[in-house]
C-alpha cells in the first residue's frame, strides 16, 4: 500500500472551511446589519413591548405613591432629624411606606405626650365624600426620641378604577387631644395604575434609550 500526502500531488495540505447557519456569508453579513437599531425606531419597539404582553398582565393593577419622598441626596441623619422635628411639632409623622400591588404597608412615629394613645389611618376613595378609618398597631418605643412606633396595612380593592386615587391622613388620640399628619395639608396620595401604564411611562421617560426584556 502506498500513501501519498496531499501536498505531494499538488493539493493543499490543510483545507479550512467556514460554516455559517445561512446559505452564504453574504446572508450572514446581511443579517448582522438587520440587528442595527436606529434611534427613530426605539420608541416603536418600546410601545410594542406593551402589546406583546397578555391582556391579563397589562390590566394588572398596582398602587403608586404620588407624595414626594424624602430627598435621596440627604443623609440618613438628616432625614431622621427632620422626621423627629415633625413628630415633636405635630405629635405624629409618617415614618416609612412600602407598596406591593394593591397593598400599602407603613410605619408611623408618634410623640409620647402620654402613655395611652391610639393611632388611626383615615382614608378615602372618593375625594372625602366618604371615608374609613383603620387602627394602627403598636410596634416599639424609642426612649432616645421619646416616641413610639406604630404600623398599619391598608388593603385596597383590585376592582379600584384605574386612575382613581386613595388619599389618607394619620390621626393620633392621646391625653384627650388629637394630633394629625396630613402631609402639610396635601394628604398622602396613592394612585391606581396598570402595568400597561407603567411600561408606557417608562417608554416616555427613557429619552429614546432602548430597554430590552
Amino acid at each position: 500500500k502506498v500513501v501519498h500526502f496531499a501536498d505531494s500531488i499538488g493539493l493543499d495540505l490543510v483545507q479550512v472551511k467556514c460554516i455559517f447557519p445561512y446559505s452564504s456569508s453574504e446572508d450572514f453579513r446581511t443579517s448582522i446589519h438587520s440587528f442595527s437599531v436606529k434611534p427613530s425606531s426605539w420608541k416603536t419597539l418600546s410601545s410594542n413591548r406593551v402589546a406583546s404582553h397578555s391582556g391579563t398582565f397589562n390590566d394588572t393593577r398596582f398602587l403608586q405613591m404620588q407624595t414626594s419622598l424624602p430627598n435621596l441626596l440627604k443623609s440618613y441623619e438628616q432625614i431622621c432629624g427632620e422626621r423627629l422635628q415633625r413628630v415633636m411639632a405635630n405629635g405624629i409623622c409618617l415614618k416609612s411606606v412600602n407598596v406591593i400591588g394593591m397593598t400599602l404597608y407603613a410605619t408611623v412615629a408618634v410623640y409620647n405626650h402620654s402613655y395611652e394613645k391610639e393611632v388611626f389611618v383615615r382614608y378615602t376613595l372618593d375625594g372625602w365624600r366618604s371615608y374609613n378609618e383603620i387602627a394602627a398597631q403598636f410596634d416599639s418605643s424609642n426612649t432616645r426620641d421619646n416616641s413610639d412606633s406604630f404600623s398599619f396595612t391598608l388593603f385596597l380593592p383590585h376592582s379600584m378604577p384605574v386612575g382613581s386615587k386613595c388619599e389618607f391622613a394619620l390621626r393620633c388620640s392621646s391625653a384627650g387631644k388629637e394630633y394629625w399628619d396630613n402631609n402639610r395639608g396635601s394628604n398622602y396620595v396613592l394612585e391606581c395604575k396598570t402595568m400597561a401604564d407603567h411600561y408606557e411611562t417608562s417608554s416616555k421617560s427613557s429619552n429614546d434609550h432602548p430597554v430590552f426584556y
